[in-house]
């Protein structure tokens, strides 16, 4: 399912305001920036005021950001405040203020339809510059498939929900270029994961997809529980050893709890300490689990959806493909055409000059004529 996204500025008339409210659907997110593009004369800082709201009944909005870097304010005089309502009065998610204030989650659901974000000066007549105010957030629907999570470092021990969710879990991410990423991989890393009390008769669910070769190095196992963090065989549910003899290490399959469990926690246990920036030792996004609350909790039937929704988009991506190929193709053809067209009409009128005497010549053989008589 492809996913629109637009990009919205806490630092844009255009974007800002009370009155402002973005409809959020499964298929609709936005990504959140401080300052608007570098190419507009933008200096200071304006307040600003954003509210979404989930389309559906009894939707939720979940807001998230990569690692704990998604807010830095670099003027003491700034204020960032997430509200689980439609405007400020409602309950307070989290706030950030000057550094080295930050959001300790990288994601965090609404209990409603609506979620508001406040980013304002605490004295208005302190101008505050543009610049000040470091923001990359996401905001989507807790039904939208775009929610991932990695069992490495930043994602490790946070609660979040499920509502007919489909959330995406990885091993670890790949590292990226900053200081913050030389730090260990937790040894032990556990995601919650609970169903909201309006599907408390589905089933959570996961299905595990290798992607390539598994990777032993950290000897890992991923676990399942109750939500209790122990591995007593009372408690665990589901069990995933990295043995290079485990034929389910590569193999696709589904599981599914009991509907009478309303929780589960998600723990990958290394034995191996790995640093953030080493991908020697257990490769990133090595499997990727989908975490589902699936109403009717039958693997099988799961799995062959999955596989379905799999198939389909790869068939619909082969035909993008095959049709942009047609489409080249075709203007190749065309091309090549008229390039022999125009070949052929230059050695055309090159043939009718040799054919055609010159009126010189014609004379000068018409004068030869009249001599001979």
């Amino acid at each position: 399912m492809t996913s629109e996204i637009h990009t919205l500025y806490m630092n844009s008339y255009k974007d800002c305001g009370h009155t402002k409210f973005f409809p959020v659907n499964k298929k609709l997110m936005y990504k959140i920036e401080g300052d608007v593009s570098p190419d507009t004369a933008t200096s200071s800082l304006i307040d600003c005021e954003m509210t979404f709201h989930a389309e559906d009944e009894g939707g939720r909005i979940c807001i998230s950001q990569e690692g704990i870097h998604g807010i830095v304010l670099t003027d003491s005089n700034l204020k960032l405040i997430a509200t689980d309502g439609g405007d400020s009065s409602g309950k307070q998610m989290f706030q950030v203020e000057y550094k080295p204030s930050y959001w300790d989650k990288t994601e965090q659901c609404t209990t409603g339809p609506y979620l508001n974000l406040r980013l304002f000066r605490k004295s208005n007549i302190i101008p505050v510059a543009s610049k000040s105010a470091l923001i990359s957030l996401k905001v989507m629907h807790i039904s939208s498939q775009k929610r991932k999570f990695y069992l490495g470092h930043y994602d490790c021990g946070i609660n979040t929900r499920l509502l007919n969710s489909d959330v995406s879990v990885y091993n670890r991410q790949k590292p990226q270029v900053r200081p913050s990423d030389n730090v260990g991989l937790q040894l032990r890393c556990s995601i919650e994961f609970k169903k909201e009390p309006s599907v408390a008769n589905h089933s959570i669910c996961i299905v595990y997809t290798p992607q390539g070769e598994p990777d032993c190095e950290s000897r890992w196992t991923l676990y399942i529980t109750d939500g209790t963090y122990r591995f007593d065989d009372d408690v665990v549910l589901y069990k995933l050893v990295c043995d290079q003899n485990n034929p389910k290490l590569t193999q696709m399959h589904a599981w599914c709890a009991a509907s009478t469990i309303d929780k589960i926690l998600i723990v990958h246990f290394r034995q191996e300490e790995i640093y953030f920036n080493n991908t020697g030792k257990e490769r990133p996004e090595m499997y990727h689990v989908q975490v589902v609350d699936n109403p009717g909790g039958d693997p099988k039937a799961l799995l062959a959806k999955i596989q379905s929704e799999r198939d389909s988009k790869s068939a619909s991506f082969q035909l993008w493909w095959l049709l942009l190929g047609l489409g080249i193709a075709v203007v190749v053809f065309i091309l090549l055409g008229l390039i022999c067209r125009c070949r052929r009409s230059k050695h055309a009128s090159r043939d009718e000059s040799k054919e055609r005497p010159s009126s010189v010549s014609q004379h000068e053989q018409e004068d030869d004529e009249k001599s001979a008589l």
